[in-house]
């Protein structure tokens, strides 16, 4: 069984498959690398059928979010507290849920005026303090829930200034959520070391990151999808050199029918290279700690005109 959300080589394994909603379609807790629990709301409802992976997994039909937030304080004294982040329905004024629509949606009866000119009920949402609504308890300058900015005599996303410390700062009444771990000890230098050896018997690899393309899920989007780079393989001007490889040269990866690009850095030790997989292109785990480059024929899609780096070996690249 697996509950995924997109199509991967795991789902095409699974003899059962469970759609799972997107982030922007469920209300959730997360924890970030700090440690800090922040929540994050549902935006817009999904049609298909999807739910929370939770959902699936779930023995009580009943379960809330908030049940499950409680359940999961109840467990173990590191969520101490978390429960308390989801503003809950019961706080507002006679159970009035603050509307995901601004009023300048006035016009949504339009959107669907080719199927049927009636307007159909707004989605419930019994478990948010916010609605699909326009309807609802309108969001003022020191609510702690925000779901759209609008101030008089400003147009719509310029009136957020308003609902700000300073321009560009933090939210008035925003809240930047609760850190679940304590740090009880001082951090300490760790100092990688990398044996320098000849071009000739493979150069230490290691993974490169893009900023558009090395998410999982950010990759699949068109747009970002323009501004992703071929796979690529990050080398010094002297490991370059010796190897007779020149900036945009194909190179195969251990003869193994990968194919990246050179890119010529001048932050790259001599020995290593830094190796970009592209849109799962290449099979980083197929690979081993070093790698020999031979020269190949270019067989690229999108080159590497996209890429963006701070220190290729020469301007103009």
């Amino acid at each position: 069984m697996v509950i995924d959300q997109l199509p991967t080589k795991t789902t095409e394994q699974a003899s059962l498959l469970l759609p799972a909603t997107a982030f922007s379609e469920h209300e959730a807790t997360y924890v970030n690398y700090e440690g800090r629990a922040q929540v994050s709301f549902q935006v817009h409802q999904n049609k298909i059928g999807a739910r929370p992976a939770w959902r699936w997994l779930s023995e009580n039909p009943k379960e809330s979010i908030s049940s499950l937030s409680e359940r999961l304080q109840q467990s173990s004294e590191a969520f101490k507290g978390i429960a308390e982040l989801r503003p809950e329905i019961s706080g507002t004024v006679s159970g009035m849920q603050v509307p995901r629509q601004s009023h300048r949606y006035s016009g949504r009866t339009a959107m669907r005026a080719n199927v049927n000119v009636h307007e159909p009920k707004q989605p419930v949402d019994s478990e948010s303090v916010l609605s699909f609504s326009m309807e609802g308890i309108p969001a003022a300058k020191d609510a702690t829930i925000l779901s759209a900015p609008w101030s008089p005599s400003w147009n719509s996303n310029q009136s957020i200034t308003k609902f700000q410390e300073e321009v560009s700062g933090d939210l008035k009444q925003g809240n930047t959520g609760k850190v679940l771990l304590n740090r009880d000890k001082s951090g300490s230098y760790l100092e990688i070391k990398v044996d320098t050896s000849s071009s000739n018997d493979g150069l230490e690899l290691a993974l490169a990151h893009q900023i558009f393309g090395s998410g999982e899920l950010s990759a699949k989007s068109v747009a970002i999808q323009k501004r992703m780079v071929d796979p690529y393989i990050g080398l010094s001007k002297e490991d370059a050199d010796s190897l007779g490889l020149k900036q945009g040269d194909s190179v195969s990866l251990d003869g193994n029918g990968n194919i990246a690009a050179v890119v010529i850095r001048n932050k790259i030790k001599t020995g290593t290279a830094a190796l970009y997989c592209g849109e799962n292109e290449i099979d980083y785990h197929s690979l081993g700690s070093s790698v020999v480059l031979t020269k190949a024929e270019n067989t690229f899609k999108r080159g590497i005109e996209n890429l963006i780096v701070s220190d290729l070996y020469e301007e103009g690249y």
